[in-house]
């Protein structure tokens, strides 16, 4: 246990200086008598608040009765050093030599000892007690501060390092300046509204390059040429043929209508009342009718008829009436014909055979396919500054092969053929200038074309080739897209500083506006930049 001596005029602040100074929790503090702490109630109860926040173990030890029982009543410990402890004649163990006073009796000699007087001479001078003790403790704190002074070696930089120091400094500054003010960039992708525009102009393609004149529209061209072969691909064959058998048989035709006969040609109709068409085979005349007994007996007489086409829908029972459309109403009423046996013998099967129109297809698709295949390797090694004039291509088929031939039975033939394709090449400048520049002419005001791209929007129509002179007449169609230019710079001086949401605020109450995206960098950034050179606008269409 630390013991700690209080002076007879110290002050409570000491106190509990020297208290959290130890380091070790058991704490002994030795108080004179009559000393001014150990009798101030509220000073006891400060260290015993200071003891617990400061987990320390504080046991007070005095020989003044009353500071004692004020001690105990602030519940410290008390140490009774000096008296005699009292034996115990039992073998059990000694208890402890400490004597806790009952509360009652302290209660009862603190209320006597409060009116007896304290003598004069006993009443301390706090005044002076609280000038001593506070000289006392800036003598020690003094003390303490020169005990923990060490001396220290100070390197103070040359200039050099100074100037180094100096420059990093700088360039710290600098670069956190870049940062904030010059890094941060705004892309803003504006899709203008926009609406058709189309135009016409003829050209002509010259070979000989002396002949040429962009301005009267005539530019000098190139001929590059590819073959190419297809693989051997299979088409069906469309074309059908029916060789099914017609249904044949008798029939017996009556004659009523008058005694004069009725002559009928080979292939006069005959239709049954099921609706089946027939046609007779050969030429007969019908006898007329007689009068017999005073009776009107029908001339008649037997013919074949075969059907109009081929299948078993054609076959009929026996006694089925047959009715002549060629005949007039009145005479079919009295010359009809009815079967004598069935007819019989139709049936019907088609096979598939191939037709020219086949044979022609298959090489259109088979060529189309060539074409397109030659067209993009010949775009691919198109020459810098040239295009190519795709309506413009010539195509051959060199050669074909084919396991089909016309009116051949088959589901399905091969073919593959060779062809050869031949396009002009033309300066992309001298089109440009004929085409383009020819449109513009044509906007309507405050107007401007969404894009310059050959590749897209434009028809080529060859009018006529004159291939002695290597003369080609063109007809170019120019179907494009046109918008309203803006203001950029108005746009740069409204949005600059908004965030994202602001900006597209705003660039949506542009009329001439239709869809727009802001893109802020780096990922940090999330206003567009003061600086107006930092924002950069494109107009494109947006998907």
């Amino acid at each position: 246990m630390k013991p700690i001596y209080i002076e007879e005029d110290e002050e409570i602040t000491s106190v509990v200086d020297k208290i959290k100074n130890v380091e070790e929790k058991d704490i002994e503090l030795i108080f004179p008598k009559k000393s001014p702490l150990i009798r101030s109630i509220v000073n006891l109860k400060i260290l015993k608040r200071q003891s617990e926040s400061l987990e320390k173990n504080i046991t007070v030890s005095t020989s003044d009765v009353i500071g004692k029982a004020l001690a105990q009543r602030a519940k410290l410990n008390i140490s009774n050093k000096g008296k005699i402890k009292t034996p115990i004649k039992t073998e059990k163990k000694e208890r402890a030599s400490s004597i806790n006073v009952p509360e009652e009796v302290l209660t009862k000699n603190i209320e006597k000892l409060k009116k007896v007087p304290t003598p004069e001479i006993n009443k301390p001078d706090y005044t002076k007690i609280r000038k001593e003790a506070k000289q006392k403790k800036i003598e020690t704190l003094k003390e303490r501060f020169q005990k923990r002074q060490k001396s220290k070696l100070v390197l103070l930089p040359s200039f050099t390092g100074k100037i180094l120091i100096i420059f990093f400094i700088a360039c710290f500054i600098i670069g956190m300046i870049s940062v904030i003010f010059f890094l941060p960039q705004a892309t803003v992708l504006v899709s203008p509204k926009t609406e058709p525009f189309s135009h016409s102009l003829e050209t002509t393609l010259v070979k000989d390059s002396e002949k040429a004149n962009p301005s009267e529209k005539i530019i000098s061209y190139e001929v590059t040429s590819s073959q190419k072969s297809s693989e051997a691909k299979t088409f069906p064959a469309t074309g059908e043929r029916d060789i099914g058998q017609k249904a044949k048989g008798q029939i017996i035709i009556y004659n009523k209508y008058s005694s004069s006969s009725q002559p009928l040609v080979a292939s006069t109709r005959f239709i049954a009342d099921s609706g089946e068409l027939y046609r007779l085979t050969q030429d007969i005349e019908i006898p007329g009718a007689k009068i017999k007994e005073g009776q009107t007996v029908s001339g008649r007489i037997t013919a074949t008829i075969e059907a109009d086409e081929a299948g078993e829908e054609y076959n009929l029972e026996s006694e089925t009436p047959f009715t002549i459309p060629g005949l007039s109403p009145e005479k079919q009423e009295d010359i009809k014909a009815a079967s004598l046996d069935p007819i019989s013998g139709g049936d019907s099967r088609k096979i598939n055979i191939i037709t020219s129109e086949d044979l022609k297809k298959a090489k259109e698709l088979l060529l189309e396919e060539i074409v397109q295949k030659t067209v993009e390797d010949l775009t691919e090694k198109v020459p810098e500054g040239k295009t190519i004039i795709k309506g413009a291509i010539k195509n051959e088929i060199i050669d074909s092969e084919t396991n089909g031939e016309e009116d051949k039975e088959t589901k399905d033939f091969k073919m593959s053929i060779t062809a050869k394709s031949s396009v002009p090449i033309v300066s992309r400048e001298e089109l440009n200038k004929i085409l383009f520049d020819d449109a513009k002419n044509f906007l309507p005001k405050n107007k401007k074309l969404l894009d310059e791209n050959f590749d897209d929007g434009i028809e080529y129509e060859k009018e006529l080739e004159n291939t002695e002179e290597g003369e080609i007449k063109l007809k170019i169609s120019l179907n494009k897209k046109i918008f309203t230019e803006i203001n950029q710079e108005e746009i740069r001086k409204n949005i600059s500083g908004k965030d994202t949401i602001e900006t597209k605020e705003y660039l949506m109450t542009n009329p001439y506006i239709y869809k727009a995206e802001i893109m802020l960098w780096p990922f940090w950034v999330k206003k567009v930049p003061r600086i107006k050179n930092k924002i950069k606008i494109i107009e494109k269409q947006l998907e």
